[in-house]
């Protein structure tokens, strides 16, 4: 029973083929009805499942797309952590950026 029970979940929802199919293995049509009833069951579980996958997964999307927004608005006007000014963007050697800490820590100055 099992196995044709698999063979019948297998098949797309058809229900006269699969009337045909219980008709062949010799079944009643009591057994049939409850069979299609569960199969209806199963089916319907399954699409809620996977909308419900689906609305997680659209409202995870929107939330990484909120964020990039953000991301994209703070690099267009960056601020500086220190003063809270606007910050100036300028790219600087490896060898200057090291002189600067040196600098500032010899100062005692913040970097």
């Amino acid at each position: 029973m099992m196995k044709f029970e698999n063979l019948i979940f297998d098949l797309p929802p058809d229900i006269k083929v699969m009337l045909l199919i219980y008709r062949v293995q010799g079944y009643n049509v009591v057994v049939f009805k409850k069979m299609v009833t569960r199969n209806d069951k199963i089916r319907i579980e399954r699409i809620e499942e996977r909308n419900d996958k689906l609305c997680v997964e659209n409202i995870e999307a929107r939330k990484l797309q909120i964020e990039d927004i953000e991301m994209k608005e703070g690099m267009r006007n960056p601020v500086c952590s220190n003063c809270g000014g606007p910050a100036a963007l300028v790219e600087i050697s490896i060898e200057e950026r090291h002189l600067r800490i040196e600098n500032a820590r010899l100062t005692g100055a913040p970097s």
